[in-house]
């Protein structure tokens, strides 16, 4: 018997090591200045926020491959599972617990 009304477990987001909100406001301070001595002090602080948000960038690009292997390695033992089912192996799912422990650290 199943439960209906489990839900899925909740993807883990990664935490962002910057702050968006004061980029966003730094960038827009560009557009209400008034003179141009505001406008380069503004345009400084923006520019200043680039390496910040390419190094962000960088970081959840590695977050991005690291997941992507992460389901690519556990497909791939359940696609071996049910190969291994299809041909009459005594213990199929020994190819997705052999992959749990390998990305957990425990078995199931």
């Amino acid at each position: 018997m199943t439960n209906i009304d489990a839900r899925p477990p909740r993807p883990r987001l990664p935490v962002l090591g910057v702050d968006l909100d004061a980029i966003h406001a730094r960038y827009w301070a560009i557009h209400s200045t008034r003179t141009r001595l505001e406008f380069h002090a503004a345009l400084v602080a923006s520019v200043a926020d680039v390496p910040t948000l390419v190094s962000e960038v960088d970081r959840l690009c590695g977050y991005l491959v690291q997941m992507r292997r992460r389901y690519a390695d556990l497909l791939a033992a359940v696609r071996a599972t049910l190969a291994a089912d299809r041909d009459g192996e005594t213990d199929p799912l020994w190819y997705v617990r052999d992959e749990f422990a390998a990305q957990t650290g425990r078995r199931p």
